[in-house]
């Protein structure tokens, strides 16, 4: 073999080399890479999803504790033994969850032992409140122990440690999110550079080979740009949805509570005009709250019978409806620089335990998407046990109320028979002295009549004689 033909050879089989091991190395390279990056956003994923059920988790421990002391506090005002259900039901439920979110947090030893530290003073919390229902059902005095606020310290105390679990939950989310972006962003890049160089040396190897790594790099992308479309999509709903329920927490009056409610999801979702409708006990729906109405609408009736309208279709049907295009005189909306009317309207029956008991009217000047339909159908449940927490506080206002009414009138009662009792007495004294006076009066008659019987016989005697 010639000299030139062995070069050419050894430059064919390098060439070969090249062309298989290139391929080959960039393959494996670019497949480790993607894999890599799958397995760290499902890590991540994994974090951000262990955070939010923390989150969560903690949320309705903090929920059953209040309830447990709104249910112990309405017994000791009422004496009503039903009202201690969620009191006795509360007990057990907490401890269960709060030894499942330890189990769930478990590689978080600081959160593990706050969480020992809140079971701790959950337990004298129990011991007390129990300690103050046992003086209630005794009819002994228990006022002194909860006016000496150790109860409302110790609840106190636990709200606090949720307050800083929650907070430290929330902050390790923000910090795996922002971790898991500035990763995602320079391995992005990496992976770009890398890509664009070799893409460029297998434009001099062959177009082929450069064709089917931009395709495939192509495809890589479209899947990580889908991906972190869908991450978005469902951090904005789980953010919108945690940000509610921090709006609305200590929010007592149900129109406070309404306003509260419609003023977050007008900001949070650019609604234009919104009301809020909460079922009566006769079923009508009244409207409790709006947000950006004109003066004529809000004047307009603020009840609808129970089937009435499409407010009435959506509580008796139980769920969303998208109106759209509507006309120009369905709706105003008032702003300070002129008014309009909007275009679009949802109307969303909220709920507690699957029983409506009020519904949400959004106007829209902008188009809606199917984020906006999930995002008000996850919240709905929320908003109608705020609703229905509401209303329990003002029935228990209601009870309260009355019986301090009831006690009033039995103190008025009591008065007016103390003074009947006295009048008695005075006319008793009165016909008592005049008793005396008839039978003094009846002495001296009987005294004259016994002188006139003297003076009778001694004529007598004097008329014989």
């Amino acid at each position: 073999m010639t000299e030139p033909a062995q070069i050419d050879q050894e430059n064919f089989r390098r060439i070969l080399t090249r062309k298989i091991t290139l391929p080959v190395g960039v393959g494996a390279f670019s497949a480790s890479v993607f894999v890599g990056l799958i397995f760290y956003l499902l890590s991540t994923l994994g974090g951000v999803e262990i955070a939010e059920r923390a989150i969560s988790s903690a949320n309705q421990i903090a929920k059953l504790g209040a309830d447990m002391e709104a249910s112990m506090y309405g017994y000791l005002v009422t004496g009503e033994e039903p009202l201690l259900r969620p009191f006795e039901i509360g007990k057990p439920r907490i401890a269960a969850e709060t030894a499942s979110l330890a189990e769930l947090v478990r590689n978080n030893q600081p959160q593990v032992a706050r969480l020992r530290r809140i079971a701790a003073l959950q337990t004298q919390w129990n011991e007390f409140a129990q300690n103050i229902v046992d003086l209630r059902r005794k009819d002994l005095d228990y006022q002194a122990p909860v006016r000496s606020a150790g109860g409302k310290s110790l609840a106190d105390e636990i709200r606090s440690e949720f307050t800083e679990f929650i907070n430290i939950e929330e902050r390790l989310l923000q910090e795996r999110n922002a971790h898991a972006r500035n990763n995602t962003a320079w391995g992005m890049v990496a992976y770009l550079v890398f890509s664009l160089g070799l893409s460029g040396l297998l434009a001099i190897l062959g177009h082929r080979e450069l064709q089917r790594l931009s395709d495939s790099y192509g495809a890589a992308e479209k899947k990580q740009a889908a991906t972190a479309l869908l991450l978005d999509q469902q951090l904005w709903l789980r953010t919108g949805q945690r940000q509610l329920a921090e709006h609305t927490i200590g929010q007592q009056a149900l129109e406070s509570l309404g306003r509260s409610v419609l003023e977050f999801v007008a900001r949070y979702m650019d609604v234009a005009v919104a009301a809020l409708y909460v079922r009566e006990d006769n079923g009508d729906l009244r409207r409790v709250a709006g947000y950006g109405f004109s003066a004529n609408d809000e004047a307009k009736g603020h009840t609808f019978y129970s089937a009435e309208g499409m407010v009435g279709q959506a509580a008796l049907s139980n769920r969303v409806m998208q109106l759209d295009d509507l006309p120009e005189n369905y709706l105003k909306i008032v702003s300070g620089l002129g008014k309009g009317s909007p275009r679009h309207v949802l109307l969303i029956p909220v709920h507690n335990d699957g029983q409506v008991n009020g519904v949400v009217e959004l106007g829209f000047l902008r188009a809606l998407g199917a984020r906006d339909v999930e995002f008000v159908n996850m919240i709905a449940n929320n908003i109608g046990n705020s609703i229905h927490a509401a209303l329990y506080r003002r029935r228990l206002q209601d009870v309260l109320a009355e019986s301090q009414r009831l006690n009033e009138d039995l103190q008025t009662q009591q008065e007016e028979l103390r003074t009947v009792n006295g009048e008695l007495e005075e006319k008793s004294r009165v016909l008592k002295e005049y008793q005396v006076n008839l039978e003094n009066q009846q002495a001296e008659l009987e005294q004259t009549n016994e002188q006139l019987s003297e003076v009778a016989l001694s004529l007598d005697q004097k008329n014989g004689a």
